[in-house]
């Protein structure tokens, strides 16, 4: 039996299938050799003890991240959530709006220094929060599950749109905001200059000041428009106590 001699309501099925596992497949080979940069990235000292029998294990790990990255900065969920928190970002009321979201987002949230992610939304009414309300319990769901530090949302001109975790990066922008010369912005304006759908960008564990110097690494990947017209950035801060769990991480 040929393909044409199926039925059009099993042949389109049957098609769909084939497409979603090359893509997969597309997507693994790729965060398999990006993972490789990862670990090469790593200084030599870390390499060193990822060489004493855990490189297969951290390789594995690292592959899971960039799949992930890859997987969301190129779906169409994350590009809504782009526009709507963009939307909100310019609705605000204020000239300040790094100092207004500190202000209902960090100063103001009832819960404690490193919970500050469990409240869903301001009480002040704004679009921003409503945007908030409705796409922050996703990504905060995929950060518990995935045991990220935290996830990024920038716009395309340098604004940290969102951030699960509310650290004092949030709401600042990478270009002239108080964490410019951070890894942090030096990993969007990397990857702002080069913004090629699927590529992941890694920037090594540092002490990085918004999360009070403990050491942080990030990797982020260009969230495009299906026109590959750049939108922003999206990026992970690793999983310190996952990878440090490795032993691939210095105690120095």
């Amino acid at each position: 039996m040929h393909l044409s001699d199926i039925k059009s309501s099993i042949k389109t099925p049957i098609i769909m299938v084939l497409i979603a596992v090359l893509n997969i497949a597309v997507v693994s080979y790729i965060a398999v050799s990006q993972s490789e940069d990862m670990a090469t990235a790593m200084t030599e000292e870390k390499t060193a003890a990822v060489e004493d029998g855990v490189r297969e294990h951290l390789m594995s790990y690292l592959t899971s991240i960039g799949e992930d990255l890859i997987i969301n900065a190129d779906s169409d969920y994350v590009r809504q959530a782009l526009r709507s928190f963009r939307v909100g970002w310019e609705d605000l009321k204020t000239q300040d709006k790094t100092a207004y979201l500190h202000k209902e987002y960090i100063e103001d949230n009832p819960n404690p220094l490193g919970e500050k992610h469990l409240m869903d939304f301001a009480p002040d009414n704004s679009l921003y929060s409503t945007v908030h309300s409705k796409f922050h319990p996703w990504f905060r769901k995929l950060l518990s599950e995935r045991d990220y530090y935290d996830i990024f949302i920038f716009d395309e001109r340098g604004n940290l749109l969102y951030t699960v975790f509310k650290e004092l990066d949030f709401a600042t922008n990478m270009y002239d905001g108080e964490w410019k010369d951070t890894d942090l912005a030096l990993m969007y304006k990397t990857v702002k200059d080069n913004p090629v759908r699927d590529k992941i960008t890694f920037m090594d564990f540092k002490p990085y000041a918004p999360s009070h110097d403990v050491p942080a690494a990030f990797v982020g990947a260009p969230i495009l428009d299906k026109d590959g017209t750049f939108m922003g950035v999206m990026a992970f801060q690793m999983p310190i106590a996952r990878i440090n769990a490795l032993g691939t991480i210095s105690k120095d």
